[in-house]
């Protein structure tokens, strides 16, 4: 292990309860250990947005094997939902069409989120 590097001259550490984070480079031996304790198998949804980059539409495909409520939304850079649906429900094939021809070009991302608020999924897309 490195036990320094150049340019990065700082490493912060916090610690809250049992769990650590190490900002920089240099990690200790236990950053190594990832484990994961949970996963809602309910919430798993498989999804596509297309075309991305796109000049106007954007549609979001996706499919669920399980009946999920979720919220969609697309927020710009500067943190501001532009376009929110609320209470999709899903348990089959779904497509939903939003439309960015009124928005400036640039760099928008798509969150869905649960029915608790925890967000499942967000991507980047691009409107130019």
């Amino acid at each position: 292990m490195l036990s320094f590097s150049v340019g990065e001259t700082v490493i912060e550490t916090v610690l809250s309860g049992t769990i650590v984070l190490t900002q920089g480079f240099q990690q200790s031996d236990d950053a190594n250990d990832l484990s994961v304790t949970h996963i809602d198998e309910n919430d798993i949804v498989n999804f596509k947005v297309y075309p991305n980059p796109s000049t106007g539409f954007v549609f979001l495909e996706f499919d669920s094997e399980s009946d999920i409520q979720f919220l969609i939304s697309i927020i710009d850079v500067q943190g501001r939902s532009i376009i929110e649906e609320r209470n999709i429900q899903t348990n089959t094939n779904s497509l939903i069409e939003f439309d960015l021809s009124d928005f400036n070009d640039g760099n928008y991302f798509l969150m869905l989120k649960n029915s608790k608020g925890e967000v499942l999924e967000s991507i980047s897309i691009i409107k130019l």
